[in-house]
């Protein structure tokens, strides 16, 4: 994915980042675009602040990504999934 960069925080490490959000699981993927956090609701995923809790595979966060991306480009930070 060449529009995308993925960084792994060790929370343990980074108490004061990881603080941000209330999420105490892990994983846990935070969405950012043009430095904005993308907020993601929905109805049947563990969602936390905005954030996606819990794993999942390769071409489902593929298949994410790729919607969060569509919606950023047309200026919604916001997403339902």
């Amino acid at each position: 994915m060449p529009d995308v960069e993925f960084f792994e925080i060790d929370v343990d490490e980074e108490e004061d980042l990881a603080s941000r959000w209330r999420n105490q699981s892990i994983p846990y993927f935070i969405f950012f675009y043009n430095g904005q956090q993308v907020k993601i609701s929905s109805s049947s995923l563990s969602i936390v602040d905005g954030g996606l809790v819990g794993a999942m595979l390769e071409h489902h966060l593929r298949s994410l990504v790729n919607t969060l991306l569509a919606s950023c480009r047309s200026g919604s930070y916001k997403v339902l999934i």
